[in-house]
């Protein structure tokens, strides 16, 4: 079970890796939307297959323009 889920998209994104955190604070705009719509779908894969997330995914979705 992920008691992360309750918080917000920044701070999950905290808790798995700073950097992407940083790198995710600074998006906007469409890139901005897209990013927030891949973080999540990734998070809750992760969430139904029990696994932690993979900071390398995170980072492909965060750099992806």
């Amino acid at each position: 079970m992920n008691l992360d889920k309750g918080l917000p998209l920044a701070e999950r994104l905290q808790r798995i890796d700073h950097i992407q955190a940083r790198r995710f604070s600074k998006l906007a705009g469409t890139i901005l939307e897209i990013a927030t719509e891949g973080v999540l779908r990734h998070l809750a894969a992760c969430d139904r297959m029990d696994v932690n997330p993979d900071i390398s995914a995170v980072r492909e979705i965060l750099t992806m323009r």
